[in-house]
């Protein structure tokens, strides 16, 4: 069951100088997917997938993940050992790529991620084909 689907907008003004009024935001469909089904006895060992696509009108340097990914979790009170992230660039060879997040230090409250990517495997594609229709 898909129980997100929306764009999330990341700010990137501090990719700017201070006194710049230029702001581009870097913006995402995404798509949060609960493989939940209605027997209690089959566990999953990632029970949510994310689908990550760029807006084509966007303007990112760089994989938001790790941003995205914080601020996801933190929204939909997701565990991200729990949850594959997978991140989606149509018109491509190779469209689906997922992440692995490990985490390398944490400042305060906040985690910081060192992310290694992946080209996604038959059965993921599979089960999230099933709930995404447009891709």
């Amino acid at each position: 069951m898909i129980f997100f689907d929306g764009i999330y907008k990341l700010n990137r003004k501090n990719d700017y100088p201070a006194n710049s009024s230029i702001v581009h935001n870097c913006s995402w469909r995404i798509q949060i997917i609960a493989f939940n089904n209605n027997n209690k006895k089959v566990r999953f060992i990632k029970p949510y997938a994310l689908v990550a696509t760029p807006d084509k009108k966007s303007f990112c340097q760089k994989s938001c993940a790790e941003c995205l990914v914080k601020r996801i979790c933190s929204n939909f009170n997701l565990k991200l050992n729990k949850t594959m992230w997978i991140e989606y660039f149509p018109n491509t060879i190779d469209s689906f790529y997922v992440a692995n997040f490990t985490k390398k230090y944490q400042d305060n409250n906040d985690p910081f991620y060192s992310i290694n990517w992946r080209s996604i495997h038959t059965n993921e594609l599979s089960a999230i084909r099933s709930f995404i229709k447009d891709i």
